[in-house]
């Protein structure tokens, strides 16, 4: 078993994406994390809600992470591609400092 930490409260949702290597997880610090398994790191975060996160959801295409909140308010976020690519794909990135 392995501990994932970065959240700064309570986790209250949890999802595998459809491709089974990322976890999603919502927290009470209102916030909404996607982590790589491989890695076991955070690979992008979230935030927007007033209050915690009860329930999260990835589209079955895998591009887009849903959740929602005590707010009453659904947020829809879309996944960083590079992260969704298979593997051994070249990716067109913009230029970013080495």
């Amino acid at each position: 078993m392995r501990t994932l930490t970065e959240h700064r409260a309570d986790c209250q949702a949890v999802e595998f994406h459809p491709f089974g290597d990322l976890l999603g997880s919502g927290s009470v610090d209102s916030s909404v994390k996607v982590w790589d398994l491989r890695q076991k790191t955070c690979i992008q975060t979230y935030h927007g809600h007033e209050g915690g996160v009860k329930v999260i959801r990835f589209s079955p295409d895998g591009k887009w992470v849903v959740s929602g909140g005590v707010d009453g308010v659904v947020k829809v976020g879309a996944l960083v591609f590079r992260f969704l690519a298979p593997p051994n794909t070249e990716m067109l990135m913009p230029n970013t400092p080495q």
